[in-house]
């Protein structure tokens, strides 16, 4: 999960003797928030990942929007079938933090 993450494992013998490794601390980046696959699109559909509801902007190599799509956390498809082939850039805008994804 996106933020900071604690982790420990546990260990459990043959004879049922159990013991702890020490506490690690794990902090994610911003690109976790994140997920798109597959990249580069091949069928015109993006798959999306967010870990928090956002909205998509997709810019074409100009800087100019072409599509813009409101996103809940989960799984969702971008459909870019519609655009010319070429680079375009994602943009994910949630209330604390932008997402750029070429």
């Amino acid at each position: 999960m996106p933020g900071t993450n604690f982790y420990r494992l546990v260990q459990t013998d043959l004879d049922a003797r159990t013991s702890f490794s020490k506490v690690l601390t794990v902090i994610t980046g911003a690109d976790a928030m994140l997920i798109t696959y597959p990249n580069p699109v091949t069928n015109g559909i993006l798959t999306v990942q967010t870990a928090a509801p956002v909205v998509l902007y997709v810019y074409d190599n100009s800087g100019k929007l072409v599509q813009q799509q409101q996103a809940i956390a989960g799984t969702q498809q971008l459909d870019l079938s519609r655009l010319a082939k070429g680079i375009y850039f994602l943009k994910a805008g949630a209330a604390t933090q932008k997402i750029f994804i070429k």
